[in-house]
């Protein structure tokens, strides 16, 4: 990367009490420390658990959280009547526009294309399935509504389907016809694989001019990969609803994202954002949030390549404990961000498959909680990355 100006100052902050939050502690009725310690070859993670069955309505108790962050309040796996509503009347608006959507935005760039592979388009099975969630699927209206067939391919792009891949093209597979479990997203019953690209071997200077943008799981990425030479900006929690206004962690110390695309000049833009927003808000918020940070980083570096990173999926056990944070509902959400790829400038890299099991799922053993990945595995991350350059 090459830095633009004096870069952003380095602030030196000093936190002298931190103690809030008493009246979400009361309405959680808890009151505990949260820590989490990673070794390298055994993590101990302990934490406080935010909440206890009071309600027999309530399936099971509420889940530990994956980052702490405001963008996780919706813990629970039921869903109450009233989130359920509001749920609904943000899809009524969202559907209504998204009609009229393309690619707006994309400046010169390529118009996406999107592949559907080995979809059976008679499936009965699937219509089924739709029939007999009806109710529900009602309120999981979004811009991938529907990508289980392939007459259906106007969801995504309003392009019709494409038959003949082209090098940047998007590709989509088989994805599993399970119901969603949350009003919080529709299973498209697809998924989006990796831009169709060349890709070249590289080493970890290849990343020198690189921006990695994230959650704690790019903290991760920035602790164990050994790319000294990357620049990352992240915080524990980072959601695409505040990834811009946020004080981030950056190589230049406390920065918002603004002031590092100002003040830098990258060739490569990774972005893996999202495990926190799986109860907040419904895909089409997601999506057009996500298209919303695209363009602003667009405008800021005109430039540079932009990667969209497939958000990495949790284990099986975590996925089938919870209807709100479970691989369907991530993968969703990556269905709907792989659609922004237009193969020319901007592109979508889906590292799962570095990670995942037989059931498409993060390995159990190489995680610590079910979500983040064990220290001396980051490997498999960085290995799959340097196979992966452009």
């Amino acid at each position: 990367m090459k830095k633009k100006s004096n870069g952003c100052p380095l602030f030196i902050m000093i936190i002298i009490s931190v103690i809030a939050a008493m009246a979400i502690g009361l309405a959680l009725g808890v009151w505990g420390d949260y820590t989490l310690k990673v070794e390298w070859d055994r993590p101990v993670f302990s934490s406080v658990v935010l909440g206890e069955k009071k309600d027999s309505e309530i399936k099971q108790a509420v889940k530990t959280p994956i980052d702490d962050s405001d963008a996780l309040d919706v813990m629970a796996d039921g869903v109450s009547e009233d989130t359920a509503n509001d749920a609904l009347d943000v899809n009524d608006n969202v559907n209504g526009s998204e009609e009229n959507k393309d690619s707006e935005g994309d400046g010169d760039s390529a118009d996406p294309q999107v592949i559907i592979t080995n979809v059976d388009a008679d499936d009965d099975s699937n219509d089924s399935a739709e029939g007999e969630n009806s109710d529900k699927s009602a309120l999981n209206d979004d811009p991938m509504a529907g990508l289980n067939r392939m007459d259906d391919i106007e969801d995504v792009t309003g392009k019709p389907y494409v038959e003949i891949t082209k090098v940047g093209a998007v590709e989509f597979v088989p994805w599993n016809d399970n119901p969603a479990r949350s009003p919080y997203y529709k299973n498209p019953g697809v998924r989006p694989l990796s831009s169709k690209y060349e890709y070249k071997d590289v080493d970890a200077d290849y990343f020198a001019t690189s921006l990695f943008i994230g959650d704690s799981r790019i903290e991760g990425l920035h602790d164990y990969s050994g790319w000294d030479k990357a620049y990352f900006a992240y915080k524990t929690g980072l959601s695409v609803f505040n990834m811009m206004s946020e004080t981030l962690n950056t190589n230049d110390g406390k920065c918002t994202l603004s002031e590092v695309l100002e003040n830098y000049t990258f060739d490569n833009i990774y972005i893996m954002i999202g495990i926190n927003e799986l109860g907040s808000g419904t895909v089409s918020d997601f999506a057009d949030k996500y298209k919303e940070n695209l363009e602003t980083i667009r405008s800021l570096q005109q430039d540079a390549r932009i990667i969209i990173l497939g958000i990495m999926y949790v284990t099986k056990e975590y996925s089938d404990s919870s209807d709100v944070y479970n691989n369907d509902n991530i993968n969703a959400k990556n269905a709907a961000i792989a659609s922004f790829a237009n193969g020319s400038d901007i592109f979508y890299l889906d590292m799962n498959p570095a990670v995942v099991d037989e059931n498409m799922a993060l390995r159990e053993d190489i995680s610590f909680d079910g979500v983040h990945l064990i220290a001396k595995y980051y490997y498999l991350w960085t290995d799959f990355m340097c196979s992966h350059g452009y």
